[in-house]
């Protein structure tokens, strides 16, 4: 999957992948920025501090939304592929693209895993790395 940062004025390499008030994606001078700004994105996401994702969205919708086809990605095959890596983190639960945030965020907790964490690693995991270059180490 692609994400387009061209817009931004930015010359760093990294991005968070979360997109500011004026539309384009936020780029940051090393990934220890990057990956803070989509923790902290994504624990607003999950705790209803979203103004455009709720705990109630699906996760099929949710990614949908975090990695549009106007920006060069394959929302169905990103959105398979984190439901896929949920799964595989979950021993009593079944997670399908009809889950919501807030069922996944429980899920993860009954397994004793950080959902914040577990989220960023599951996009990280599906991102361009030469975009996400060194957060996914």
């Amino acid at each position: 999957m692609g994400t387009n940062t061209s817009q931004s004025s930015k010359k760093a390499t990294y991005t968070g992948g979360v997109r500011g008030k004026d539309g384009v994606i936020k780029r940051f001078d090393n990934p220890t920025d990057a990956y803070n700004d989509l923790y902290t994105d994504i624990h607003a996401k999950l705790n209803g501090k979203s103004s455009w994702v709720k705990p109630s969205t699906k996760i099929g919708d949710y990614i949908s939304k975090f990695a549009p086809k106007e920006d060069n990605n394959d929302p169905v095959s990103y959105s398979n592929h984190v439901v896929k890596y949920f799964n595989s983190r979950l021993s009593n639960a079944l997670i399908t693209n009809d889950s919501t945030l807030s069922q996944i965020k429980n899920y993860l907790i009954a397994e004793g895993l950080d959902p914040e964490r577990e989220f960023v690693t599951a996009h990280l995991q599906v991102e361009d790395p030469k975009v996400l270059k060194g957060l996914n180490t």
